[in-house]
């Protein structure tokens, strides 16, 4: 875990620039606590560490005029420019010591000042890192193992942002975005998805590829299948050559079999012609029997007929028989005749696929001649000389005259068989007419003879009627008998009941029983207004008990309350005492918060009093550390004299210094021409231009010359020493001048002014005190004292207004109760035993009733089913007389259904003699029609 070590501080806030006004702490572990004064730095510290971690400054400290307020200003100590630095010294979370340093600067300009950041390094493992290699912030928050915003917001937070959770939300949420590193995660997603896209995009396109690839592969597998089955189908073609070259032989000699086939088709059609003319005189015959048929009718008995009709059945059988053989035979013919089209339809399919592989085998024969030719020219065989199917020739010509041969049996086979359908066609259109006039017989005999069986049945059913109403006449007398015995049971019942007196008595008890269930209503009526006055007295009796007990809890709540609420409200109202206590509440709240928001300003007021004191006392301390200070470095110089005297007489000096370099360097220039003149050849003086009288007296004055010049250099050198102490004090005291006029703007305006507003602030922060403990005493003392009692009774007031109001509401009901309470004379039992003698009254009233209508019932039941019976028997003789008249009708109807029968009896003999010759003729006709086919 990374821990803070110690902390080194200069030219921040209250820390000067200076070596010593360097700030230093050392964090102790596992806790440093930080007291002090207001304004004595503490804040600045959890600044600095926040510079040195995040190089965050901290809020509101850049000025207008572009300078930081977090660096130390450089008018304080008259300078253009105050350097700051940072350094912080941790244990990173490898428990490895890193040193941090961060250094920065104001720089006062002409106008405004300007805040730069100098250098920022990191120094691990006796190895420093400046912020041109790596980001220091980045740096610091990996060895710190936090990030940056938890360090911003979170631990090193400023107490000017301290608030920031409880900001609008939209701030809120970026804070703890930027906490959780809600972005980065955002943009990882981003990339992640990015990412997924591209690598989908990329798949999806590497799948396409695969596919096509996939696809190339196929191709070129089948590509190579079928290169080898050209291949395969190359080696079989030549096989195949070579064995259509051995099998031409073999197509030849079958090519013989086929034309020797068709010389038996030609017998076969000759046979065919022959059969035909067989069945064109089978057909004459049978029309010839069907002239020579007897068409009359038959003149024999009954027997007779029936023998005859014997010999007809077994005439019919044997015809049918010999029909049936006939029909197999020209089955069998036309068999023979399918067999042999779809034989020669073979033979031609045959044919046609001899003559398919004969243009093959020529096909194949002229490609291997041809590819035989191109293989002899692009080998250069060009003496072999072209290829030829010479051989063959004869074989084609013999090949053109077999087909033209088949081609002209072909025709004359279609003309014959056209012939012979034709032919076939008409003799099937007869037989056609013939067996649609024999089933025309045969239905009509169908028709008669079930006409005979229903005239038969008829027959039967009208002989059994006959029999019935000769039975019937006889019971007649009986029935008559029967129904006298009934006329008097129903006079002897009619007579033994008076019907009207009975219901005339029926509707007087049914008056009494209406008059009765009257009664019973209005009594009901009576007990139900009884029943419900005994419950409303009932409910008037519960309330007033309950009124009772509520008055009793009310008087309860009354005494225990009324101190209080006489303290608060002063009367104590009769209702909506909890309205009131509210309003006194609410005016008590109001008061209360006024009081404190009061309070709290006056709080702030003197919050700000108190650092506006600290504030004057640490720029009053300051102002006289800053004229201590200055007027020690003046002393320095001006060693307790007037520092304008001190300019003017360093400045005088200087120029004094100034003149005497001069001379003495003007001195050596001049000694040095002078010297160089003298040692010329007959010299002359330097000054007045007089020739010397000897050489020697040039010769000691340049001697003498030189030794002064010799001289001049020291003086010189001293001198300008001199001069350069001089200047530098002068420059120095320059310098000073900022100081000095501070100074003098310290004792004479700053610190007098200082002086007189500190005691102005002191003498308001004792009055505000003061009043604060006034109105904080009053609080505490009166308006929560209150505010307390009166949400202590809250609730038994609540109560006590509810339990007032519940009284209120009962004694409404009370009333209500009273109001509906009528005044009656009779009582409930008396009225319930009144209904009960009703109610027995209407019971006997209502069986006495149901007994004469029972009686009248089965009275009526009786009667009806007497009637019944009459008409029954009535219905019977009815149709017994009925059945007497129609008898010579049905005697009639019995003798014409005998004639029916006898009439349809001699047509079926009739159709049955028309129908023999018919059938042979259509024998005749089926035999001519096997005939033809047959040829």
């Amino acid at each position: 875990m990374s821990r803070l070590d110690r902390l080194q501080i200069s030219g921040i806030r209250s820390f000067g620039p200076e070596s010593e006004d360097v700030g230093e702490i050392k964090f102790q572990a596992p806790l440093t606590l930080i007291l002090g004064q207001n304004g004595c730095g503490k804040t600045t510290i959890i600044e600095s560490l926040k510079f040195a971690l995040c190089s965050e400054q901290p809020p509101n400290s850049r000025t207008g005029k572009g300078g930081s307020a977090f660096v130390h200003d450089p008018k304080l100590g008259n300078s253009t420019e105050t350097l700051a630095q940072i350094k912080l010294r941790i244990f990173n979370i490898h428990n490895e010591p890193v040193v941090v340093c961060r250094s920065m600067k104001n720089i006062q300009k002409l106008k405004n000042m300007e805040f730069k950041k100098v250098d920022q390094t990191i120094s691990l493992n006796n190895e420093m890192i400046s912020n041109r290699c790596v980001d220091v912030d980045e740096q610091m928050c990996y060895f710190m193992g936090v990030s940056k915003p938890i360090l911003n917001y979170v631990i090193f937070c400023h107490q000017e942002e301290s608030c920031w959770p409880m900001e609008e939300g939209k701030k809120v949420k970026e804070r703890f975005d930027h906490i959780f590193d809600a972005d980065k995660y955002n943009k990882c997603l981003e990339k992640i998805r990015t990412l997924r896209s591209e690598r989908v995009n990329a798949n999806r396109l590497l799948g396409k590829d695969v596919d096509y690839s996939k696809a190339n592969l196929d191709t070129a597998l089948h590509y190579k299948e079928k290169l080898e089955g050209e291949q395969a189908r190359l080696v079989s073609s030549e096989n195949t050559i070579e064995a259509c070259t051995s099998q031409l032989s073999k197509v030849e000699d079958e090519l013989k079999v086929v034309k020797r086939k068709e010389m038996n088709i030609a017998e076969l059609i000759a046979e065919k012609t022959a059969d035909t003319r067989i069945l064109q005189s089978l057909k004459k015959s049978i029309d010839e029997i069907v002239e020579g048929l007897p068409m009359g009718e038959f003149a024999g008995g009954d027997d007779e007929l029936e023998d005859a009709i014997k010999s007809f059945n077994l005439d019919f059988e044997d015809k049918k028989k010999k029909l049936q053989e006939i029909e197999d035979q020209i089955k069998n013919v036309d068999a023979s005749e399918k067999l042999m089209q779809s034989k020669l339809s073979t033979q031609q399919v045959k044919l046609g696929k001899l003559k398919r592989d004969q243009d093959a085998y020529k096909e194949m024969v002229q490609q291997r001649n041809d590819a035989f030719n191109k293989l002899a020219l692009s080998l250069g065989m060009s003496d072999s000389g072209t290829l030829t199917p010479s051989s063959h020739t004869s074989f084609d010509t013999s090949m053109e005259e077999v087909e033209s041969n088949i081609r002209e049996v072909k025709g004359n086979f279609e003309n014959l068989r056209s012939e012979a359908d034709s032919k076939e066609k008409s003799l099937q259109d007869n037989i056609d007419g013939i067996r649609k006039e024999q089933a025309k017989l045969e239905q009509t005999k169908k028709l008669k003879s079930d006409q005979l069986i229903k005239t038969k049945s008829d027959l039967r059913k009208l002989i059994a009627d006959l029999d019935e109403v000769g039975q019937s006449s006889k019971n007649l007398t009986a029935l008559d008998n029967r129904l006298k015995r009934v006329i008097a049971e129903i006079k002897a019942e009619s007579e033994g009941m008076d019907v009207s007196a009975l219901d005339t008595e029926i509707k007087t008890l049914q008056t009494n029983i209406t008059g009765i269930e009257d009664e019973i209503q209005e009594v009901n009526k009576e007990i139900d207004d009884l029943i419900e006055v005994s419950n409303l007295q009932t409910s008037l009796d519960s309330c007033v008990e309950r009124k009772s007990a509520i008055d009793a809890q009310v008087e309860k709540l009354r005494s225990k309350t009324h101190d209080i609420l006489k303290h608060l409200l002063k009367e104590i109202p009769e209702k909506n005492v909890k309205s009131n206590l509210d309003l006194c509440l609410s005016k008590l709240t109001h008061n209360i918060a006024s009081t404190q928001k009061r309070i709290s300003e006056k709080q702030t007021e003197l919050t700000k009093l108190e650092s506006k004191k600290h504030h004057l006392e640490e720029k009053l301390r300051t102002s006289r550390q800053t004229l201590i200070s200055s007027e020690e470095e003046l002393q320095s110089i001006c060693f307790d004299k007037d520092y304008e005297k001190v300019v003017l007489e360093t400045s005088e000096a200087l120029k004094s210094v100034q003149d005497d370099t001069g001379t003495l360097k003007s001195s050596m220039i001049m000694y040095r021409k002078y010297i160089e003149k003298l040692q010329v050849p007959r010299p002359c003086c330097p000054l007045c231009t007089r020739q010397f009288n000897a050489n020697q007296e040039a010769i000691e004055l340049a001697k003498s010359l030189e030794s002064k010049l010799k001289e001049l250099p020291t003086r010189l050198a001293s001198v300008t020493e001199e001069q350069n102490k001089l200047d530098e004090k002068l420059c120095r005291l320059q310098q000073l001048r900022p100081v000095f006029k501070r100074v003098n703007l310290l004792n004479e305006t700053e610190i007098p002014e200082l002086s007189d507003q500190l005691s102005a602030v002191s003498k308001e922060i004792r009055e505000l005190s003061e009043e604060i403990a006034s109105m904080e005493g009053d609080l505490e003392i009166g308006l929560k004292q209150d505010e307390n009692l009166a949400k202590d009774i809250q609730v038994d007031v609540i109560t006590l207004d509810q339990k007032i109001l519940e009284a209120r509401n009962i004694e409404k009901e009370i009333e209500n109760l009273k109001a509906q309470i009528p005044s009656t004379g009779s009582n409930l039992p008396q009225a319930r035993s009144k209904r009960e003698e009703l109610q027995a009254k209407l019971e006997l009233a209502r069986k006495s009733v149901e007994s004469m209508q029972t009686k009248k019932t089965n009275h009526v039941d009786k009667i009806n089913k007497l009637t019944t019976d009459q008409n029954e028997i009535v219905k019977e003789q009815l149709k017994v007389e009925k059945g007497v008249q129609q008898m010579k009708q049905l005697l009639d109807k019995k003798n014409e259904l005998k004639e029916l029968e006898t009439s349809l009896a001699d047509q079926i003999e009739k159709l049955s003699n028309e129908e023999f010759p018919i059938k042979q003729t259509v024998q005749r006709r089926v035999s001519n029609q096997t005939e033809v086919r047959n040829r």
